[in-house]
C-alpha cells in the first residue's frame, strides 16, 4: 500500500500485525474486525489495509480466520 503524505498509519499497521501474531501464538484462531471501514476514508484503501493484515497473519498461521462486518447504509 502506498503511504499517504503525512500518514502515520504504517507504524500502526506494524503494531496491529505484531499484536495479531502475538495473539495467534497465544492460541487465538482469528479475529473479528470491528470498524473495518474506518481506517481510511476511501474504501479501496480499507480493503488494501485489511488484505495486507490478512496476508501477514496467514504467513504466520495459514489457518487464521478473520471476519469483518461493514454497514455503510441503513437497512
Amino acid at each position: 500500500m502506498k503511504k499517504d503524505p503525512g500518514d502515520n498509519r504504517s507504524g500502526m499497521k506494524r503494531i496491529q500485525t505484531n499484536i495479531g501474531m502475538y495473539r495467534l501464538n497465544q492460541g487465538a484462531d482469528g479475529f473479528r474486525l470491528d470498524a473495518a471501514m474506518y481506517i481510511y476514508e476511501e474504501i479501496i484503501k480499507n480493503v488494501a489495509w485489511w488484505d495486507e493484515f490478512k496476508q501477514n497473519l496467514i504467513q504466520f498461521n495459514p489457518d487464521t480466520y478473520l471476519i469483518g462486518q461493514v454497514w455503510d447504509h441503513p437497512i
